[in-house]
């Protein structure tokens, strides 16, 4: 079995906190003191995402650099993520509409300016 797991560099705790407000991800666990998150783990669904401030090793990215894209049940579901996420401060990078792969997606961009796309589409799902 093979799982892929993203692992984001954040600049504070409250990005992780605009995270679970504005995408509804659960922050199952948060090591660090203050502002210094040295590890957390979020899940939405059965999907994961590790984040982390940077700690200048060979490890870092760029705050900003990552886009993650999260698959939801259906295109009502879509659309409510797009609302709850600018409700709590997150920009919208592309209101939901419908590929033409198909499905239905939207994409914001959170604090530090990463992206989080969300759609109904499904990887391997397209028979072109």
């Amino acid at each position: 079995m093979t799982t892929v797991i993203p692992a984001l560099r954040v600049s504070s705790r409250a990005v992780l906190d605009q995270w679970t407000a504005a995408f509804g991800l659960e922050a199952v666990a948060v090591h660090g003191d203050g502002d210094v998150v040295e590890h957390a783990e979020l899940r939405l669904g059965d999907g994961w995402v590790m984040a982390g401030t940077p700690k200048g090793n060979a490890f870092d990215t760029p705050l900003g650099a990552a886009t993650t894209y999260w698959t939801l049940e259906d295109a009502a579901a879509v659309d409510a993520v797009h609302a709850r996420a600018l409700a709590a401060g997150a920009e919208s990078a592309m209101t939901p509409y419908e590929p033409p792969y198909g499905g239905r997606e939207c994409a914001l961009r959170d604090l530090d300016g990463n992206v989080w796309s969300f759609g109904t589409y499904r990887p391997g799902s397209s028979s072109s």
